[in-house]
């Protein structure tokens, strides 16, 4: 499937509507199902509207249903404030379009969306009229959550069109404040599927400055703008031409209005991607499982410093398919279901105590308690336990044992086979004031001005302290905090920054950006579950 996809038209001359018309009928050409077009249509009413007739005027009537054209901040900041509604007209205007695409959209957002050829492609318009950025309503945040659900799949692109960029993502996303209010949210919501492909606009890069981003969250494309290019390739008609294949994405570089294929600036997204793969990652704990994690995380996070210059260029996306075929690789190596457990030994009547099972737990990962006639504990009480930690307990006797864990009691009758295990995970806190005795006694983590701080680093400072303090100036700047994957229980890191520059806090798949006068206290919590299972007798 070929689709044709461009941004910031802009139109404000005849020769403008020029560049869009044939831009438009070369896309056509090319055999392109459908048309996507990321906002910012012109900056007068009249210029939108000849920009819509001309889209549909000049794409297949047969493809209408997939044309998908978006509204940027050029096109929403005008005829409204920010407190108020969209400006009607540009509502009325833009349904008009929706109307005669047969593309539907509910009325308490401005976002649609469009299934092509098995492909879901999701618009999010900004419901508010802000100057440069974009902010959806609780309806669209709602309308958002239950597409991204819809029948996703985790090996297939989601594709979704916004018209900025997220903060920290491309050359350039932090223009004009950025995405809006909402970046760490979305990043939040996005990160639960990670096969998102995002295409947005905006920032006027042209080839040769753009770049194709890899985040835990999904892959970031930046389009150019098609009119009014603002670096590296500044010719008018520029945009992808989108190959959709089962293995892989192709955004093959055109000049649309020369007919020009740029094919040194083509991108290529093998399927399923780095941030899909990585994802699936935590089902399987162990060693080698945290060393593909840590690739992952260095090659998903890259940022741009002060001056540019390229972070995903061609050696990064060689590392980045490296990587997907060792995951790939390691996933397909057969996993044994079968658990090693060792048979716990106690007396007859005795209590199995804390000190007991520890005792078990410091020699093997899984224990098994056999409580039957002859052979029964009136009492078990359960450890803390480690990630990859299991008690099961297996009760035969015709009195019933009593489980104690986390102060809480849980009677176990004849017949019932449970598992007590626990999931650790690190909780993220903003807190308004450092705690002074709390400070004094975690280890004061000291370091080089624009440093980085690594997991390794943390593991080794968590063996003989159970929390650390790291504090960021303006002279003693961090770049990036990377936390181990598992965090241990009782373990606790304060971040506090002072800095002018942000600083990000790198835990499991997910990017924390702490900014300045943040204090983020970062500690490890403990799920504790108990699954039992009733033999049928």
């Amino acid at each position: 499937m070929i689709i044709g996809v461009i941004s910031d038209i802009h139109i404000g001359s005849d020769h403008d509507k020029e560049v869009l018309a044939t831009s438009i009928k070369n896309i056509n050409h090319c055999g392109a199902e459908g048309l996507l077009m990321a906002g910012d249509i012109g900056d007068y009413h009249q210029h939108r509207k000849d920009s819509f007739d001309i889209f549909l005027e000049q794409f297949p009537k047969k493809y209408h249903q997939n044309l998908l054209l978006m509204l940027g901040n050029h096109d929403v900041r005008t005829g409204a404030e920010p407190h108020e509604p969209l400006d009607p007209d540009l509502v009325g205007l833009y349904d008009s379009y929706l109307e005669k695409c047969n593309i539907d959209r509910q009325e308490d957002t401005m976002c649609i969306d469009a299934w092509i050829d098995g492909y879901h492609f999701i618009c999010l318009n900004t419901d508010v009229p802000l100057k440069n950025q974009m902010e959806l309503n609780e309806a669209s945040l709602l309308w958002l959550e239950k597409k991204l659900a819809e029948g996703a799949d985790a090996n297939k692109p989601i594709f979704v069109m916004t018209h900025q960029a997220f903060n920290c993502s491309h050359w350039r996303s932090y223009l004009y404040g950025g995405f809006g209010p909402q970046d760490e949210r979305l990043k939040s919501l996005f990160s639960r599927y990670p096969q998102i492909i995002m295409l947005s606009g905006h920032i006027h890069n042209g080839f040769g400055i753009i770049e194709a981003i890899q985040r835990p969250f999904g892959t970031l494309i930046d389009i150019p703008s098609l009119t009014l290019g603002e670096n590296g390739v500044t010719d008018k008609g520029t945009g992808y031409l989108l190959k959709i294949e089962d293995d892989k994405l192709t955004f093959e570089a055109w000049n649309f209005y020369q007919n020009i294929h740029l094919s040194e600036y083509d991108t290529i997204i093998l399927l399923p991607t780095l941030s899909s793969l990585a994802a699936e990652l935590p089902d399987y704990a162990d060693e080698e499982t945290d060393s593909l994690i840590s690739e992952s995380n260095l090659l998903m996070n890259k940022e741009y410093k002060d001056e540019y210059i390229k972070i995903y260029d061609e050696k990064t996306w060689k590392e980045i398919n490296t990587l997907r075929n060792k995951i790939i690789k390691y996933k397909s190596k057969p996993k044994s279901n079968e658990i090693n457990y060792h048979k716990l030994k106690f007396n007859n009547d005795d209590n199995i105590t804390i000190e007991v099972l520890n005792a078990a737990l410091n020699q093997h990962n899984h224990i098994l308690i056999e409580s039957k006639n002859g052979h029964w504990a009136d009492q078990i009480t359960i450890p803390p336990l480690k990630n990859n930690q299991s008690i099961t307990i297996d009760p035969t006797a015709a009195y019933c044992s009593t489980l104690i864990m986390n102060k809480e009691k849980h009677r176990i009758s004849t017949g019932e086979k449970c598992t007590v295990s626990c999931k650790s995970y690190w909780q993220f806190e903003m807190k308004n004031d450092v705690d002074s005795l709390e400070q004094k006694s975690a280890y004061q983590l000291t370091f080089k001005n624009e440093d980085s701080i690594t997991q390794k680093m943390i593991k080794d400072i968590f063996k003989t302290n159970d929390s650390i303090y790291i504090e960021i100036k303006n002279d003693k700047w961090l770049n990036k905090i990377s936390i181990p994957k598992l965090p241990l229980s009782n373990k606790k890191i304060k971040v506090k920054s002072t800095a002018d520059r942000n600083s990000s806090i790198v835990g499991g798949y997910y990017t924390y950006i702490i900014k300045s006068g943040d204090l983020l206290t970062i500690s490890a919590k403990q799920d504790w579950s108990i699954d039992k299972k009733i033999k049928i007798t």
